[in-house]
């Protein structure tokens, strides 16, 4: 069906950790990918065109899954997610898992112009061409604000320039998911006929004894911040034992602050009364936002696990990268630098709230036309 496609790009070294974190799924043959591309887009209702061949471009990494971008013949490039799985394949809270993903992707494609990726097609089984669960998307374009945010080849009023344009596209894009207002705390799921909306449990990774990680349904759903707030303070207290890292005990006495300080701040008002909940991606940083040369948005990544959630911590807050000076303990000091001070931080954070605030006002101002 397909000749051994070449890839474009060296592949990756393989370390001791990608081994036990996927496995044989590491040895998935290049011809078997395309061959599933292939099919994916012939029987696609999205795409419905037929390709006789297509190479594998590049394969990337990641900490859960490996990431294919197939190239066919006649240009088209299309993403092949598979995630790290055990032997038997995915468990069935990581199947309903990735088709909640699915759902969240499909309704936000539909009703906004954000750039995100669009699924194709998915399979939580090991019946097919790869013999391995997977997600095929579409593929976006661009390059990651991790990798231009710094570049040093620009001159300082080019670098701002686009520094700001990133800003604005990224703020006037995530104000787009003002109209959805779901009524609790949870996974998203739609019936196969589009006519029914559920919510179930919140998802999460936990690491399991042998370093593995697995997803695992956490808690919910919720239908107040103050029953989800309490949740999530109280279950680390649970995961995280004494004997763990000095971040996980700082995160135990943080908890426990928080306990103290915020139980009599949060509220029972009902989301019929007022708006509290909202959508946004699960990793909302430099590593997941995809931007053209002069800044504008182009792709936003990484919706694994993605729930509903309160506004304050979905679509109205900051992208990660802007926020560093307020986590140093979680904020990659090797990648990022100390080369903007807390003052430049602050500036970037006042232009991203005027454009967000901007935009969300337009926007409700359509929705009530």
């Amino acid at each position: 069906m397909s000749s051994p496609p070449p890839e474009d790009t060296p592949p990756q070294v393989i370390t001791e950790n990608n081994v036990k974190t996927f496995g044989s799924l590491l040895d998935i043959p290049k011809t078997s990918l395309v061959d599933l591309a292939i099919e994916i887009r012939a029987r696609s209702r999205l795409l419905n065109t037929k390709s006789e061949s297509g190479r594998l471009i590049r394969r990337i990494i990641g900490s859960r899954n490996l990431v294919h971008i197939i190239e066919l013949n006649d240009g088209f490039k299309l993403i092949i997610r598979v995630p790290a799985t055990d032997k038997d394949g995915l468990t069935q809270v990581a199947a309903k898992a990735m088709a909640s993903q699915e759902a969240i992707l499909r309704l936000i494609s539909v009703g906004t112009t954000m750039p995100v990726p669009v699924v194709y097609e998915f399979g939580t089984t090991k019946d097919n061409t790869i013999g391995a669960p997977y997600i095929c998307m579409r593929f976006l374009p661009g390059r990651k604000v991790s990798e231009v945010w710094l570049d040093t080849s620009l001159q300082t009023p080019l670098l701002e320039d686009r520094r700001l344009r990133i800003l604005t596209s990224v703020a006037k894009s995530m104000a787009q998911l003002k109209q959805y207002n779901p009524p609790m705390i949870g996974s998203f799921h739609l019936s196969k006929n589009w006519d029914r909306m559920t919510y179930e449990s919140c998802y999460d990774y936990e690491e399991q004894e042998d370093g593995s990680t697995s997803i695992i349904e956490s808690g919910g759903t919720f239908d107040t911040i103050k029953g989800y707030v309490n949740h999530y303070l109280r279950w680390p207290m649970v995961k995280i034992t004494e004997d763990k890292s000095p971040e996980a005990r700082a995160a135990i006495l943080v908890t426990k602050w928080a306990l103290k300080h915020l139980h009599f701040h949060l509220h029972e008002q009902r989301p019929s009364e007022n708006f509290m909940f909202g959508l946004a991606p699960r990793g909302f940083d430099s590593q997941n936002i995809m931007v053209d040369d002069q800044g504008n948005l182009t792709g936003i990544l990484d919706w694994d696990l993605v729930q509903t959630l309160p506004r304050c911590v979905g679509h109205i807050r900051y992208p990660g990268w802007i926020t560093r000076d307020w986590n140093r303990l979680t904020s990659d000091s090797e990648n990022w630098p100390d080369e903007l001070e807390r003052e430049e931080l602050e500036r970037y954070r006042r232009h991203y709230n005027q454009v967000l605030v901007d935009a969300l006002n337009e926007c409700a101002q359509r929705l009530e036309t």
